[in-house]
């Protein structure tokens, strides 16, 4: 550990505990793909905007998690695509 790294590290979905839905978020790569969206081109407005949608169907329960990704046993929405979701970038 680095000096003084505790005063800055935070938990994953801080300043809220960590939870499924931010597990879910994070298993998706939710905000990486937002960002390489907008690094491709999509204005990034329309980045944002398909990231909260994003959001909001993984706090719906409704987000599917990608194939070969892990998420919390019994968490909402983490059921697996058989077909294997491809990463849209």
């Amino acid at each position: 550990m680095l000096p003084k790294e505790a005063e800055y590290g935070h938990a994953r979905a801080w300043p809220s505990r960590p939870s499924a839905v931010s597990r879910l978020i994070d298993v998706n790569f939710i905000l990486l793909d937002m960002i390489a969206k907008a690094l491709a081109g999509m204005p990034t407005a329309r980045a944002i905007a398909w990231a909260e949608d994003q959001v909001k169907l993984a706090l719906q329960g409704r987000l599917e998690t990608r194939a070969g990704s892990t998420a919390p046993a019994g968490s909402r929405g983490a059921s697996r695509n058989p077909a294997g979701a491809a990463r849209v970038c």
